[in-house]
C-alpha cells in the first residue's frame, strides 16, 4: 500500500476506519513507525498553482524545522530560494516517476543547515500522485568534518612549525613523519630521514641505549622524558639532544607509533664541558688540577686496599724554576711548564693521572705499579724532561726536573693521601740533593 494513501486528514481516516478496521490499524502503525525513526519523513501532494501540500510529517522533522508542518504548503515553510530548488527537483521526479537523492540547504531560525533529501514519487498510471521525502540532517556531520579538518590543519601547522624536532617512528624504527625542525637540526633533507632507520642517525656510543629505550616504549613498559643523546648530522658532526619518547596508536588498524621529540642542547653540553674543564684542568698547561689529583689519589688508595694492590706517586719539581722566571720572564717559564706536561703525559699510561700541583710542581698517580716499575717510569720522566729545549731569544734553555717516588701498599690499612704526598715530596728533595752532589763532584 502506498504511503500516500495513509496521509489523508483525520476526518477521512476516521471515516475510512469504520469501513476497514484493518486499514486503520495499519495506518496507525505506520504513523507510529514514522515518529520513531531518527530521519525526518514527510508526504507531499500536488496542490493548486503548482504548489505542494505537506499532508504528513513525523515528529523528527517537525522538531528539526521547529514548527508544525501538517497541512502547510511547502512554500510556506521554506525560504523562497530553497523552495525553488526543491520545487524544480519535485517536478523532475514527478515527470520521470523516479526517485532522486540530493544535498541542499535549508534555513531554520536564521541558521543554515545542510540536509540530504531523498524524494520518492508515488506514481499511478505513469503520473505522480504524491511524494515521500526522507530528510537526513548533515549539519552535525559537516560540522564534525570541518572540525576534524581544522584539527588536522592545526596539528600539521604545529608539527611543521614546532621549534623542536618531532618524528613518528614505526616499529621498524623508520620515521613515517619528520618535521622541519628535526631536519634542520640534523642538516639533512626531510625525505632522506624518512628513508632510513633512525638508529643509523644515533651516535655509535649511544646507539644501544637508544635501541633499549625504544624497545621499552614500543612494548608499553615506560616512556622517556629528556634522554641526553647524540645524533649524527649530515655534515659529519653530531648534536646533543634531549629526547622524549612516548607511545601512541593511530589509524583504523590501530598502528603503534613512537612520538619522538628532540630539543637541541648542544650549547648547554658545550658550556657544561667548558665549566668542567675550568673546574678540573690547570688553566695554563691543560693538565689536571690539584682538586682532581686529590680525588684520584683517594680513589687509587681505596682500590689498592680493596684489591690488595700496590701503586705509586711520582712527585715532579722543576729545577731552578724560580730562577728561570726571574731571569727570562714568566712567558718562558710558562713555556717550560707546558712543554713538561706534554713530554711527561707522553710516557704515562691512559689510566695514569698527571696533575699540576702548583708553581713548578707536578705529580703523577700510577695504579697497579710496584716500586721497580715506578722507578723506571720516574727515570723515563727525568730523561724526557732533560731532552727538552725551550727557545729563549737566540739560544736554547736546558730544562731539568727532580722526581721523587713513593709506593703505597693496599695492605696498609692506615694509608692516607697526605702521608703519601709528604713521602713523595721528601723523596723528590732527596733526589734533588743527590743530583746536586753529583753535579758538584
Amino acid at each position: 500500500m502506498p504511503l500516500a494513501d495513509m496521509t489523508h486528514s483525520t476526518d477521512a481516516q476516521n471515516s475510512d476506519s469504520h469501513n476497514c478496521p484493518e486499514l486503520d490499524l495499519v495506518s496507525t502503525m505506520m504513523l507510529t513507525v514514522m515518529d520513531s525513526v531518527s530521519d525526518g519523513i514527510f508526504v507531499l501532494k500536488p496542490a493548486s498553482k503548482g504548489e505542494f501540500l505537506i499532508t504528513a510529517a513525523n515528529r523528527t522533522l517537525a522538531g528539526f524545522m521547529q514548527r508544525g508542518l501538517n497541512g502547510k504548503l511547502l512554500s510556506d515553510v521554506l525560504a523562497p530560494e530553497e523552495y525553488r530548488r526543491i520545487q524544480a527537483v519535485l517536478r523532475m521526479v514527478g515527470r520521470q516517476c523516479q526517485s532522486r537523492c540530493f544535498k541542499t540547504e535549508v534555513t531554520i531560525a536564521g541558521h543554515q543547515h545542510q540536509i540530504r533529501l531523498r524524494l520518492e514519487p508515488q506514481c499511478s498510471n505513469g503520473k505522480s500522485q504524491a511524494y515521500v521525502g526522507i530528510v537526513k540532517v548533515m549539519t552535525k556531520t559537516v560540522k564534525m568534518q570541518q572540525e576534524n579538518r581544522d584539527l588536522r590543519n592545526r596539528f600539521a601547522a604545529s608539527f611543521e612549525h614546532a621549534p623542536y624536532g618531532v618524528s613518528f617512528l614505526q616499529p621498524c624504527h623508520k620515521p613515517v613523519m619528520v618535521n622541519r625542525a628535526l631536519a634542520r637540526t640534523l642538516n639533512r633533507p626531510v625525505q632522506s630521514l624518512k628513508e632510513q632507520s633512525f638508529e643509523s642517525l644515533i651516535h655509535p656510543d649511544d646507539r644501544e641505549m637508544f635501541k633499549q629505550a625504544l624497545r621499552k616504549v614500543f612494548t608499553g613498559e615506560r616512556t622517556y622524558d629528556g634522554i641526553e643523546i647524540r645524533l649524527l648530522c649530515g655534515d659529519g658532526g653530531f648534536v646533543w639532544v634531549a629526547m622524549s619518547l612516548s607511545l601512541t596508536h593511530y589509524g583504523r588498524d590501530d598502528m603503534r607509533y613512537v612520538i619522538m621529540q628532540t630539543l637541541d642542547i648542544t650549547s648547554r653540553k658545550e658550556n657544561e664541558a667548558e665549566l668542567m674543564r675550568l673546574a678540573t684542568q690547570d688553566h695554563l698547561t691543560g693538565a689536571n688540577n690539584r682538586l682532581v689529583f686529590d680525588r684520584k689519589l683517594r680513589d687509587a688508595i681505596s682500590n689498592a686496599q680493596r684489591y690488595n694492590r700496590k701503586g705509586a706517586v711520582l712527585f715532579v719539581d722543576m729545577d731552578h724554576f724560580k730562577q728561570v722566571n726571574d731571569t727570562f720572564g714568566h712567558k718562558v717559564g710558562d713555556a717550560v711548564l707546558k712543554a713538561t706536561v706534554n713530554v711527561v703525559s707522553g710516557i704515562l699510561r691512559q689510566t695514569d693521572t698527571f696533575a699540576r700541583i702548583g708553581g713548578g710542581e707536578f705529580a703523577a698517580i700510577l695504579e697497579e705499579t710496584d716500586e721497580a716499575k715506578a722507578e723506571i717510569k720516574a727515570q723515563e720522566g727525568r730523561e724526557a724532561i732533560a731532552g727538552l729545549k725551550v727557545p729563549v731569544k737566540d739560544q736554547w734553555l736546558d730544562v731539568r726536573a727532580s722526581i721523587g717516588v713513593q709506593v703505597f701498599d693496599g695492605a696498609d690499612a692506615d694509608l692516607t693521601a697526605d702521608d703519601i704526598i709528604t713521602e713523595a715530596d721528601q723523596a723528590m728533595y732527596r733526589q734533588k740533593f743527590a743530583s746536586k752532589e753529583r753535579a758538584a763532584v
